[in-house]
């Protein structure tokens, strides 16, 4: 069985997938438990290259070593997958996962509603709030 290297800030672990093993195979894998315990909504991670620029589509063959894979996705799905990395490998971790910077794309961006001074008891009296 080929290997891939995951990594899921700060954990990264070389896992045996099967031959010819797709990115969406692999994720529908994790979410049957493939490293023992099921990552829940695991369809929700994508998988990165470095030298690639965008997300690995789900009909790609997952890249095996030397090459090493990042996941990125919600923050409760990738802390189900470091915890079953970390099981996998018998390490353990309390650090927890960055957050990918909102100016790489990743997070929406949302427009922050104008700031409504409250209106208060004082405010008749001439007394600003």
């Amino acid at each position: 069985m080929p290997t891939v290297d995951v990594t899921v800030e700060p954990v990264s672990v070389e896992v045996e997938v099967p031959d010819e093993c797709t990115v969406g195979q692999w994720k529908r894998m994790l979410g049957d438990g493939w490293l023992g315990d099921k990552i829940l909504y695991s369809h929700k991670l994508q998988c990165f290259m470095v030298d690639q620029g965008g997300a690995l589509g789900d009909e790609e063959s997952i890249p095996t070593l030397p090459n090493r894979i990042f996941m990125k996705g919600p923050g409760s799905v990738l802390k189900m997958l470091e915890l079953a990395l970390n099981k996998q490998s018998g390490r353990r971790t309390s650090k927890s996962i960055p957050k990918m910077p909102l100016e790489r794309g990743y997070a929406p961006k949302v427009a922050l509603p104008p700031a409504v001074p409250k209106a208060g008891a004082w405010v008749g009296l001439g007394f600003r709030v």
